[in-house]
C-alpha cells in the first residue's frame, strides 16, 4: 500500500514533500481527483461563461465560451468559436465535438480531425477539435482516444446529411466533485433532487409534458392528470316527473377509465381518493313547470343540486359541482327531473358528466 499527501513545503524531502518541487503530472492528479468522478465523460465546469455549449443547424457550428477540467489539465474558451463540419459526399456522418488534452509535448496529429489533421494540436495543451465519423447509411459515432498521451471528451454529436444539415446533440457532462456527488444527482435538464430514505439525496427525473408532481408521503412522484369528462352524445327522453339518470354516450377524454359503455350514466372512481365531480344539463324549450338536476352518489341523492323554472322561449340550462370522498367503486350520476306536463328531451351541446381525481 503507498500513502500519499500534498501539498507540503517543497525542497525538503522530508515525508510527502518532494525534494525538487510538484511536477504537473501531479498537479493534474490532484484536479483529477478532487474534481472529476469520471474522467472519461467529465467534464464541462456548470455555470462558468456559457458552459461550452455547442450550437448550429449547418457549418460552422459555434462553441460557446467555457471552462472544464480534462483529465486533470484546466481549460478555458472565452469567447464563442465556429468549427466547420465537411458536408458528407455519399452517406450521412455522425461526428463528436471533443475538448482534446495532449499530453505529451509532441503535437498531435490525427486524419480524422478537423482542425489538427496537418498541423497538429500542441504538445501540453487542451483544445476542441472535431473527430469525424464514417459515412455510412445509418452511421455511427467514433471512438474517443484516451490513454497517457491524449484524453477526449464529448461535448456534442453532431449528424451531417450529404445535404449539409447538422443535427446536435448535447453530450456534456458537467463536472461532479467525488466528495459532492451525492449532492449533485441531476443527469437532465428540470431533474428536481429529494431526501432518499437512506439520508442521501435521490434524483427525480423531469417529467413528461402535463405531469404535476405529487407525493405518497415518502416520496416524490410525477403524474398525470386522473379525469373523466363524458357528454349525452344523443338527445335523452325525460319522462314527465320522473327522477331520471342521463346517460352518457362518449368521453372527451378518460385518462382514469372512469367511463364504461356498459354503464353509461355512471363515472366509477377507479381508487379511493378526494373527488371534484360536475355535471350540466339543458332541456328543450318549454315555458311549463319546474327544472331539477341533482349528482347522485352510488344511486342516492348526494343532496347537492339545483332547481330552476321553466323560461319561456329559452332552453333551461343548470350545472352542479361538488367535491367528495369516494371509494375505489363508488359512482357518480348526473340525474334530472322535470314537470312540464310531457316528456322533454335533454339535447347534446349542454349536458356534461365530469370527475377529476384531486387526492394524493
Amino acid at each position: 500500500m503507498a500513502e500519499n499527501s500534498a501539498f507540503n513545503s517543497t525542497g525538503s524531502a522530508i515525508g510527502d514533500a518532494p525534494a525538487g518541487g510538484y511536477t504537473a503530472a501531479q498537479f493534474a492528479t490532484f484536479i483529477r481527483t478532487m474534481f472529476t468522478t469520471n474522467p472519461a465523460t467529465e467534464g464541462v465546469l456548470f455555470g462558468i461563461l456559457n458552459a461550452l455549449a455547442v450550437t448550429g443547424a449547418a457549418t460552422p457550428v459555434a462553441v460557446a465560451s467555457g471552462a472544464a477540467v480534462v483529465y486533470g489539465q484546466w481549460y478555458q474558451n472565452d469567447a464563442s468559436n465556429n468549427l466547420a463540419v465537411p458536408t458528407p459526399v455519399s452517406n450521412p456522418r455522425k461526428d463528436y465535438v471533443v475538448l482534446r488534452a495532449n499530453l505529451t509535448s509532441t503535437a498531435y496529429t490525427a486524419a480524422n480531425s478537423t482542425l489538427f489533421s496537418i498541423s497538429g494540436q500542441p504538445g501540453y495543451s487542451v483544445r476542441m477539435d472535431i473527430i469525424k465519423g464514417v459515412e455510412n447509411a445509418s452511421p455511427a459515432l467514433p471512438s474517443l482516444t484516451q490513454n497517457a498521451n491524449q484524453w477526449e471528451v464529448p461535448i456534442a454529436a453532431l449528424n451531417t446529411t450529404t445535404g449539409g444539415v447538422i443535427t446536435v446533440t448535447d453530450a456534456r457532462t458537467y463536472v461532479r466533485s467525488p466528495g459532492m456527488s451525492a449532492a449533485f444527482p441531476y443527469t437532465t435538464t428540470g431533474d428536481i433532487a429529494y431526501r432518499a430514505s437512506t439520508g442521501a439525496l435521490a434524483r427525480l427525473g423531469v417529467a413528461s409534458l402535463g405531469q404535476v408532481l405529487k407525493s405518497n408521503g415518502t416520496t416524490p412522484y410525477w403524474e398525470g392528470a386522473r379525469s373523466t369528462h363524458a357528454t349525452l352524445g344523443t338527445l335523452q327522453s325525460i319522462p314527465n316527473a320522473t327522477w331520471t339518470a342521463v346517460n352518457m354516450g362518449a368521453v372527451f377524454h378518460d385518462t382514469q377509465a372512469g367511463w364504461s359503455a356498459g354503464s353509461p350514466s355512471r363515472l366509477t372512481a377507479p381508487r379511493s381518493s378526494y373527488y371534484l365531480v360536475g355535471a350540466s344539463v339543458g332541456f328543450d324549450v318549454n315555458a311549463t313547470g319546474v327544472r331539477q338536476l341533482s349528482i347522485l352518489y352510488n344511486g342516492a341523492d348526494y343532496s347537492y343540486g339545483v332547481s330552476m323554472g321553466a323560461v319561456a322561449g329559452i332552453q333551461s340550462r343548470m350545472s352542479a359541482t361538488t367535491s367528495m370522498v369516494m371509494t375505489a367503486g363508488d359512482y357518480v350520476q348526473a340525474s334530472v327531473w322535470q314537470n312540464s306536463g310531457g316528456a322533454l328531451n335533454v339535447g347534446v351541446l349542454y349536458e356534461h358528466l365530469w370527475m377529476i381525481d384531486i387526492g394524493p
